[in-house]
């Protein structure tokens, strides 16, 4: 069985489309734990309609009793989750529907391991936006990619239970919050747990004005953070510089989105800091196309 883990935090908008992907896949061997943590909006009432039209005994709803950060709301899901395999989709994002089949294939039996797959991005009325996924600079360097970039969210992922329980759960600590998926797969790696990559579109991950990814600086601060806390360990140690001066090329990025001259002024620093490497040069191109 695989369990399906769902955090919800005020998504009402999208909840009912994120269940629908589930019930769309073609493996039927699956429950799915969505678990409201204390929503403002009517998100539970939403997820109550839908369990009460669906009848479907395959999905439970938990709620939390205070809000706890999306960490906390994964590790609940993950503690009541019965399955040898778990996933972790968030309450705005779909799956295709063949994700569960493509991804257990690709695990092949072994255990532990991690499988990951490819994004499509999505904005809020689910149009195609662009990629989510290794490049071809992470892909001819893969694994040593993620230590300086994280092309790995949640809802791409499938892990299994002894991978689950070598690794650990998610850090719940506030200042790595929305870059705790990071941190996951980086203990993935210095866990030595095999992870494999599925390079098919099969999560459509949805950005909109609410998201946490629009929330520029305080996601760079808390990479920041992330890259401190891992510095010392063995694997990461030698790319600590590079994945500073990574974080600050994204920083920029973002930056230059509203604002461009001081998005340009943030990339100077970091190719002045890191001038050989070739992807920030990519990065710098794509913004003086002027391309988000």
């Amino acid at each position: 069985m695989i369990s399906i883990i769902i955090p919800v935090y005020n998504l009402e908008r999208f909840i009912a489309e994120a269940l629908d992907s589930v019930r769309a896949q073609t493996v039927s061997d699956w429950e799915a734990i969505v678990v409201d943590d204390c929503s403002t909006d009517d998100s539970a009432g939403v997820v109550r309609a839908y369990l009460e039209t669906t009848v479907d005994s395959r999905i439970r709803f938990l709620q939390m009793e205070h809000n706890s950060g999306v960490s906390a709301v994964r590790n609940a899901g993950a503690a009541e989750a019965n399955g040898e395999w778990l996933a972790f989709l968030d309450g705005d994002d779909c799956y295709e529907a063949a994700f569960l089949e493509a991804m257990l294939a690709k695990a092949k039996g072994e255990e532990p391991c991690v499988i990951h797959c490819d994004a499509r991005q999505v904005d809020a009325g689910g149009t195609p936006i662009g990629f989510y996924g290794p490049y071809f600079f992470d892909r001819i360097r893969a694994p040593r990619g993620l230590y300086t970039r994280n092309y790995i969210i949640p809802s791409m992922l499938l892990c299994s239970r002894s991978a689950w329980e070598q690794v650990g759960a998610f850090d719940e600590n506030p200042r790595i919050q929305h870059a705790e998926d990071w941190d996951w797969i980086l203990r993935v790696l210095e866990a030595g747990v095999t992870l494999r990559h599925l390079p098919s579109m099969l999560v459509r991950w949805r950005r909109h004005e609410s998201s946490a990814t629009h929330r520029v600086y305080e996601h760079y601060t808390r990479k920041r953070f992330l890259i401190e806390k891992h510095a010392n360990t063995p694997l990461f140690r030698p790319f600590v510089r590079r994945a500073r001066v990574t974080i600050l090329r994204d920083f920029a990025h973002g930056v230059g989105v509203t604002h461009p001259r001081r998005g340009m002024s943030l990339y100077r620093r970091a190719i002045r800091l890191e001038p050989w490497y070739l992807p920030a040069y990519a990065r710098w191109v794509q913004m003086w196309q002027g391309r988000s």
